[in-house]
């Protein structure tokens, strides 16, 4: 038994932590989906000499486009209906995760530096 009286098995503690509150699945979802991985991008990947500035430019661009799908998105459902919408933008996260996937240096165990000569190198 754990300390909360619970089992310690390997899925009740993913299991408490989504019902603790109700939104709470969907930061669960989120935190090991594609959703986080541009914050991670901006965090890792950008040189010291321009970090502030980069930190900048990725998080305004992330916002914006944000914004903007979140505008889009009715008005793409009304036009071409809802299937349709949902079908182009799951493509979409389909190409990012294929971009991710290959295309993206990988930065476990690497300095900023390392990664700067690496993405040099391609």
């Amino acid at each position: 038994m754990g300390g909360l009286g619970v089992g310690t098995s390997s899925v009740t503690a993913p299991v408490y932590i989504c019902r603790y509150h109700p939104f709470t699945d969907l930061y669960s979802f989120f935190a090991f989906s594609q959703g986080a991985l541009i914050w991670v991008f901006i965090a890792e990947i950008i040189p010291n000499q321009v970090r502030a500035k980069g930190q900048t430019l990725g998080s305004l661009t992330h916002w914006v486009r944000a914004a903007l799908i979140a505008f889009l998105f009715p008005i793409l459902a009304e036009q071409v209906g809802g299937g349709t919408t949902f079908l182009f933008f799951s493509i979409m996260m389909l190409l990012q995760l294929l971009f991710v996937w290959k295309l993206m240096p990988e930065t476990k165990g690497r300095t900023l530096e390392q990664m700067d000569r690496a993405l040099v190198m391609h």
